[in-house]
């Protein structure tokens, strides 16, 4: 998420939520009160401390995501030139970090998909060898009575690649499933443990 600090006074409160929401680049958005801010800081530090400082010293704030990741650095601009302003955080090395990981992931994905594409070619065509293999009888027989030889590969063909296409079916909906698990964790547990 993204933190926007800003002053105390509700019409100015209003103002910044409303364009942030105008804006349109933004999907979640959640107002921190300098109370909540404050009990939610009770649970990290010592209470002494706290108590010592007392709930004025932190700003209310709000907390957003934005929708595409290319719009963050525009949008922190953005967020930035807002009047009554008083910070804007984003942790610019995590969020690059992750960006750098996501485009390495993406690239290593692609060149495994090539691989896997041309492995599941080299599965069917064995698939086919062997099937033609264990049933020589079957393919002589149907020599004997005058097939093509197309005809006679066509049913070994087609065998192969129902086998092939039900593996990368089976696989690819085990990959959406855990991808899509992992996803989900990440944008509620795991993002609040960043």
């Amino acid at each position: 998420g993204l933190n926007r600090a800003h002053r105390k006074k509700p019409d100015r409160i209003n103002r910044i939520k409303e364009a942030l929401v105008e804006d349109g680049r933004i999907n979640y958005l959640v107002f921190t009160s300098q109370e909540e801010a404050y009990e939610q800081a009770k649970e990290l530090y010592d209470a002494e401390i706290l108590e010592y400082l007392g709930a004025d010293f932190l700003p209310p704030s709000f907390t957003v995501r934005i929708k595409d990741d290319a719009n963050v650095k525009s949008f922190v601009a953005f967020a930035e030139s807002l009047p009554d302003t008083y910070q804007v955080d984003y942790h610019s090395g995590s969020f690059d970090f992750a960006v750098s990981l996501t485009n390495w992931i993406n690239m290593i994905s692609g060149i495994l998909a090539v691989l896997l594409g041309i492995l599941s070619l080299f599965l069917i065509s064995n698939t086919v060898r062997l099937a033609m293999a264990s049933r020589a009888e079957e393919v002589a027989i149907m020599k004997f009575i005058g097939a093509t030889e197309g005809r006679i590969k066509l049913p070994f063909i087609l065998e192969g690649m129902t086998i092939g296409f039900t593996g990368a079916i089976l696989a690819s909906l085990l990959i959406s499933y855990a991808y899509n698990r992992l996803y989900e964790w990440f944008m509620t547990k795991g993002a609040e443990e960043l």
